[in-house]
């Protein structure tokens, strides 16, 4: 399914959800800058908070890009990325540990100084609350399962998988880990994100930050 731009996207999600979520105790997770903005609309609509959960691939050397073996977030937890074969996986975490682990401090460094700067997500926000976690697409499950990594340790209602557009092993995936899931269009051969939008006009995440998120605190 194509769109305008993100917002139309979050506009139609929102339709999806209000009869459900409007009277509810919501919190809306986001997983990039795109899914801020596709968030937006849905938290305008169910009056709810949102933040945004900053991740970091970690690649092994050599492989291609949308193949990461996991990702790290601000607080430092890691996932690993379940669509590789277990037995390809523990072998690249026995041979490549002292990599992974330098990467790992790293990109957690990076992701300590961006939230330093722009906002620091936490908790509360989402303790007792069911939170819509949203992108602007899933190519794969990997970004929430990050997100459920994070939640795990709080006490939430139900996890919500919200996106305009997936792959077809991510909706699998993702009817796995969420209690419930909306997805305007399950895409059999999905292409980079940005290819569903015409515009594409995000921003940095300091910008998104500043513009939308403090907006919501």
């Amino acid at each position: 399914m194509y769109f305008h731009d993100r917002s139309e996207a979050g506009v139609k999600l929102a339709k999806e959800l209000v009869d459900k979520y409007r009277y509810e105790d919501v919190a809306v997770l986001a997983l990039s800058p795109g899914g801020v903005i596709v968030g937006e609309e849905i938290a305008k609509v169910l009056h709810a908070r949102i933040s945004i959960l900053l991740t970091e691939p970690i690649f092994m050397p050599g492989t291609i890009q949308d193949r990461a073996i996991g990702l790290i977030d601000s607080e430092g937890h890691f996932t690993y990325n379940n669509m590789i074969p277990t037995g390809e996986l523990m072998e690249l975490r026995a041979d490549m540990h002292n990599y992974i682990e330098s990467e790992k401090l790293q990109k957690l460094h990076k992701l300590t100084r961006i939230m330093n700067e722009t906002g620091i997500i936490t908790p509360d926000m989402f303790y007792g609350h069911n939170v819509i976690v949203v992108n602007d697409g899933f190519r794969s499950g990997l970004s929430f399962d990050a997100a459920v990594n994070y939640l795990k340790p709080i006490n939430t209602r139900k996890l919500i998988a919200v996106a305009p557009n997936v792959s077809v092993k991510a909706v699998d995936r993702l009817h796995v880990t969420a209690d419930e899931v909306h997805i305007l269009d399950v895409v059999a051969n999905y292409l980079d994100t940005d290819h569903y939008f015409e515009d594409n006009t995000v921003g940095d995440i300091e910008s998104v930050m500043d513009n939308i998120i403090h907006k919501w605190s």
